[in-house]
């Protein structure tokens, strides 16, 4: 797997590419594979920065642009500064990669020395393969591990549920729209949350597109 992300690194002309397969609890990493440098791996595993890097609190539900990220508190900020000081971004983005079993991924890639605005248009071009990669890559490991996917039915409501909150509707607009109580259409948002491993509406929205059962 190492060998194969350095190569998806120079295929795609990045600065980094780092792929970490999160415990169950999540509290930390189960293992980790990439072009990090090891002085990085070092020092973030020496000071136990898991629980305090924004790069994984802020990227579980959603991709995260490391740019994007606000409201850091000063020990985030310095994680940050650190990470970059150790020749890895400042341009970065972290891919969540969820399967049909729970498990969960990140993805992580940089830009290196780019300007923003180029960093940020590359990265919405990269996230669809990226993505698709990232799920490739959290199945070939934990069948290695001997686990394999689980199969995952979602019926043509609950993927209508889905589409309409990524059309911006709220419960009542979709219960209107389908002709349905509130109370039907919650359900339905709750099931297909429990079987996508989703917490958030966001968060079901781009599992259930990670998964294909949406295209966009």
């Amino acid at each position: 797997m190492q060998k194969f992300l350095e190569l998806i690194r120079d295929a795609y002309d990045l600065q980094h590419m780092y792929f970490a397969v999160l415990a169950k609890n999540p509290s930390s990493f189960a293992t980790a594979f990439g072009t990090y440098p090891e002085a990085w791996r070092t020092y973030y595993r020496d000071h136990n920065l898991f629980s305090v890097d924004p790069v994984f609190t802020r990227s579980l539900e959603q991709p995260t642009m490391w740019e994007n990220l606000a409201g850091l508190s000063e020990t985030e900020h310095a994680v940050m500064r650190e990470r970059e000081k150790h020749g890895i971004g400042p341009h970065g983005m972290t891919i969540p990669i969820t399967n049909t079993n729970g498990d969960v991924a990140l993805l992580s890639l940089t830009g290196g020395d780019v300007d923003a605005q180029t960093w940020f248009k590359r990265a919405q071009v990269l996230l669809r393969e990226l993505r698709d990669i990232g799920l490739i890559l959290l199945t070939a490991y934990m069948e290695s591990k001997g686990a394999k996917p689980a199969a995952v039915e979602l019926s043509q409501r609950h993927l209508e549920c889905i589409r309409l909150l990524g059309h911006g509707m709220s419960v009542d607009d979709i219960a209107r729209f389908q002709g349905t109580t509130k109370k039907t259409t919650s359900n339905h948002i709750r099931e297909a949350k429990a079987r996508l491993h989703a917490r958030t509406n966001s968060q079901l929205i781009y599992n259930a597109i990670q998964l294909g059962f949406l295209e966009v």
